[in-house]
């Protein structure tokens, strides 16, 4: 009897350890595939993160590929001085146009004019590179090694306008950013004006004609009385009012500046002298004179003025001193209110 409720006693202890240690090993058995799953879930996310670091590396690989590409194609490779004329001097005047203290006026053109003499001269200024002078006796407003070496530097590390960068995506070098990378609300045909990558401004020009121009050459309109905003009474030469042919015209702002050539001072005397230039557009004429070089753009600097526009200029210089050497540059407007100007000559009057 003793022997039967001491097995019956065993019996009952092996069930409650069963029932004990059962679940303890399924919990287990649980618990290790959760690790399982978990462990193959990083092992995934390893995988991933390896691929978006060899994906990032590639394109750290393209960007400094593109970095080199950039550096090539926007170094000055010769000396540039006024009367040069290309597509470096394009780029020269693209970069300086960002800094209004240095070129206020901020004109691409492709001619390196006496503006963009001044430009230079204010670069070299700001960056110690000389400070004085004249481009043939010390470099000053000459784009020579020194300055050429301080623009290929700036060219490579600073950032770039908006219009050499979107030269350089036309043509290929610069990768185009795709609508889908913007992380704001505005299309993108509304981020850059066009024209020298500035913001654009509504000028009365002559008070008649209504432009819309660059910011950057509004220094240059004012100086010759335009005024901001539209015209009273517009008579604006783009609108399609004068057509009869009931289509809309392809209203194209004209942004070439006038080309000006034959500058020359004729029938100089003791007292006068005339200055003769032609422009290939109808164009106005402004002369800027001194004895002293170079010629400042300026309301101090006098100057006679022709307010037609005409292709064939010819202006009279008087009341100049005997046996004086004077320093001219001129300046021609078109319609458009796009400005050219010329490289500074000279001459000499006769003894009285």
């Amino acid at each position: 009897m003793k022997k039967q409720k001491r097995t019956g006693r065993i019996v009952i202890a092996l069930i409650a350890m069963v029932f004990l240690i059962s679940p303890s090993t399924v919990g287990a058995q649980t618990t290790n595939a959760d690790l399982q799953v978990q462990i193959q879930a990083l092992l995934e996310q390893i995988s991933s993160l390896q691929l978006q670091i060899k994906t990032l590396r590639g394109e750290v690989t393209s960007t400094r590929e593109e970095i080199k590409q950039v550096r090539e194609e926007l170094q000055i490779l010769r000396t540039l001085r006024v009367g040069n004329e290309g597509e470096d001097v394009s780029n020269l005047q693209e970069y300086l146009s960002q800094f209004e203290d240095i070129y206020p006026e901020g004109l691409v053109t492709g001619f390196f004019g006496i503006l963009t003499q001044r430009a230079i001269q204010r670069f070299q200024q700001k960056h110690g590179i000389v400070t004085s002078g004249d481009p043939d006796s010390t470099g000053f407003g000459l784009v020579g090694p020194r300055t050429r070496t301080k623009l290929n530097e700036l060219f490579a590390n600073g950032n770039l306008p908006p219009g050499l960068t979107k030269k350089l995506e036309k043509s290929g070098v610069l990768k185009t950013k795709s609508s889908s990378d913007d992380d704001d609300e505005d299309e993108d045909g509304d981020h850059h004006n066009s024209g020298k990558g500035k913001n654009k401004i509504t000028i009365c020009h002559k008070g008649k004609i209504t432009l819309t121009i660059a910011e950057p050459a509004w220094k240059g309109h004012e100086k010759h009385g335009d005024t901001r905003g539209s015209c009273n009474g517009n008579d604006n030469e783009d609108e399609d009012s004068d057509d009869d042919d009931g289509d809309d015209d392809d209203n194209t702002t004209d942004t070439t500046a006038p080309i000006i050539s034959n500058l020359i001072a004729t029938s100089t005397t003791a007292t006068t002298s005339t200055i003769t230039w032609n422009t290939n557009e109808n164009a106005d004429g402004t002369i800027y004179y001194s004895t002293a070089s170079p010629v400042l753009v300026a309301t101090t600097t006098p100057s006679v003025h022709q307010a037609n526009f005409i292709t064939a200029h010819s202006i009279i210089l008087s009341s100049l001193t005997a046996t004086t050497t004077y320093f001219y540059i001129v300046e021609s407007t078109d319609e458009s209110g796009n400005i050219a100007t010329s490289s500074e000559q000279s001459f000499t009057t006769f003894e009285e």
